[in-house]
């Protein structure tokens, strides 16, 4: 689901055979797209919605939440991505329009959409007030949006690092263990995407006109963890980390549903 759309660049795999912090759903059936669509449901009905999903992808997410709603729309910078996501939505049936375009610039009318979807891509694009503001102009009146990104208190940086010009991905097939924890002006040298705090990603949204209704968190959805009896065990440990008010805070990804 992770866009660098907007940066113009070819996505970089993350590849994480434990699962420690794989966010994106990489096939249809994923818990992870299950997971999110719960937690979505909790905070918002999808009924009679237009919902815009940037960053979409391979459009798993665009494409579950447009069997709840009245029409959905995926936007995506990679040609790639955006052909995965068409026989996806073939296999699947539905009747989903994907875009080809940026974040910052999105070719749709003013007030069209009812809920705007930014799951782990704003962390990629270039100009995160751009895209703000796009997704501000595209929203109805009332409209919710929808965002989840990096936890800086998760102790595992999926993005892994950058030194110069090699890209390295960490002790855990992807995941850099607790880089995500280093002080901004060293990230800032190394990182691959940026990384939020609770208290980061509230103030740019509010600063955008939005009012946020909730913060949330998700813990990863071990998709891709190999062993099923250690998946199961380990998703009953996470559900309960996911209840407790201090455990949860530490989770993969932060959740913010705003309301324009």
């Amino acid at each position: 689901m992770s866009s660098r759309a907007a940066k113009g660049m070819k996505p970089e795999k993350t590849v994480n055979r434990y699962g420690l912090g794989v966010s994106s759903a990489a096939s249809i059936g994923d818990f992870a797209v299950e997971k999110r669509k719960r937690q979505i449901l909790k905070y918002i009905s999808l009924e009679g919605k237009a919902i815009l999903d940037v960053g979409c992808g391979n459009g798993l997410y665009t494409l579950t939440l447009a069997s709840l709603a009245r029409k959905a729309v995926g936007v995506d910078i990679r040609q790639e991505v955006l052909t995965e996501a068409t026989k996806n939505k073939i296999k699947l049936g539905r009747d989903t329009g994907f875009i080809r375009a940026v974040a910052e610039s999105l070719p749709l009318c003013n007030s069209t959409f009812d809920v705007v979807l930014l799951v782990e891509m704003l962390e990629h694009v270039q100009s995160q007030q751009k895209t703000l503001e796009e997704v501000n102009r595209v929203l109805k009146g009332g409209g919710y949006l929808i965002i989840y990104v990096p936890n800086k208190l998760y102790p595992f940086d999926v993005h892994g690092l950058r030194v110069g010009r090699r890209s390295l991905n960490g002790l855990y097939g992807g995941s850099m263990p607790f880089f995500s924890w280093c002080p901004q002006f060293i990230r800032k040298k190394f990182e691959r995407a940026r990384i939020y705090t609770k208290g980061q990603i509230t103030r740019l949204v509010e600063s955008h006109g939005f009012i946020i209704q909730t913060v949330d968190y998700m813990y990863p959805p071990l998709d891709r963890l190999g062993n099923r009896f250690s998946k199961s065990t380990l998703r009953k440990i996470i559900s309960g980390f996911e209840r407790n008010r201090l455990l949860k805070r530490f989770g993969m990804s932060l959740l913010i549903v705003a309301q324009k």
